[in-house]
């Protein structure tokens, strides 16, 4: 408000229906992008020795490997896991088709990974082989290098209210559970679920568990918060999001692939791709249909083209600012 000049909440709420980009802006401000590479080294080396070599040790060569990397803030996680996956498919001699979504609600920090441009800091956190490898000298910064920025994919997402990648073998959602409400926290894990494919390894940060999911995840090892999907797809325990643009989705190969279908069958907006809604039940798409409508919503409908913080309520969490706040689902808790 300060910043806007502007006399009072009324004044500044007219500002932001009348400025769409104040609203971005705001949610900016409220989501926390504490992250960096390898962050918590020991629970990386565990991920990688319990969860990335056999993964690529059992696959043959050339065969798809997914992973989805939530609340990715900047993108050094998903940097970090795209770079332990290309080490370890070399050491194995193997070429594999390597593809790490990351997904976020602030658009700023989305534009920062995309970029891929890192301060010379991170000379403290990636070892001089990784810096030599994965990364080119910018003046006093460090770029990723192409092969690896092929392997990510960034898009705009919330958790809460997008439909969830599928047939992943990793997903990462470390640091966000513990900014959302428990009725929030299962939504997310039951998505997390259906996303993964039986036996796919879930993720989490270092004070987050999956408590009122065990039946859905059991522990590979607990103290780098590594689980293991288990059972079969809950398909009622999934409140799906409403289809977009018509209710149905864009299944066909190609740059239109994950995209909702306009009217006339055109591709519409950019969405996410791999995203599907629910098919059978060992997570594989279906055929496209409408979704009824979402109930219980964890965080109120986002203005028209931009997310809005959310959930209400009191919790903990500092907005980038410094000032109170709390992150809305999806953006960078990390």
């Amino acid at each position: 408000m300060g910043l806007t000049r502007a006399a009072g909440l009324a004044e500044y709420a007219k500002l932001m229906r009348q400025a769409p980009g104040e609203v971005t802006a705001l949610a900016d401000d409220l989501l926390i992008h504490v992250t960096g590479f390898f962050r918590d080294p020991d629970v990386w080396e565990a991920l990688r020795e319990q969860v990335v070599a056999p993964l690529v040790a059992a696959r043959e060569p050339g065969a798809p490997v997914r992973a989805w990397v939530a609340a990715c803030s900047s993108g050094e996680e998903a940097y970090t896991l795209a770079m332990l996956l290309l080490e370890e498919s070399d050491r194995a001699g193997k070429r594999l088709d390597i593809k790490v979504f990351a997904t976020d609600l602030a658009e700023r920090a989305l534009a920062h990974a995309r970029a891929g441009l890192y301060p010379g800091g991170i000379e403290s956190d990636v070892s001089p082989e990784r810096l030599a490898r994965f990364f080119a000298r910018d003046d006093e910064s460090y770029r990723v290098r192409q092969d690896l920025r092929d392997r990510v994919v960034f898009a705009s997402q919330n958790v809460l209210q997008d439909p969830p990648f599928s047939r992943l073998d990793i997903a990462s959602c470390r640091n966000l559970l513990i900014y959302l409400e428990p009725e929030a926290q299962q939504r997310v894990l039951n998505l997390l679920h259906f996303g993964l494919r039986e036996g796919g390894a879930l993720f989490l940060g270092s004070s987050e568990t999956v408590g009122g999911a065990e039946a859905l995840f059991e522990p590979a090892d607990k103290k780098a918060r590594i689980y293991r999907r288990v059972g079969p797809t809950r398909h009622g325990t999934i409140d799906f999001p409403p289809a977009r643009a018509g209710g149905r989705w864009d299944r066909r190969p190609g740059p239109g692939a994950g995209r909702p279908l306009a009217a006339g069958g055109r591709t519409g907006p950019p969405h996410p791709a791999g995203v599907v809604h629910p098919g059978g039940g060992d997570g594989r798409p279906g055929q496209p249909r409408p979704v009824p409508p979402r109930r219980h919503l964890a965080v109120p409908p986002p203005a028209p083209g931009r997310a809005v913080p959310g959930p209400p309520g009191p919790g903990p969490g500092r907005g980038a600012g410094g000032g109170p706040g709390r992150p809305a689902p999806g953006g960078g808790g990390r």
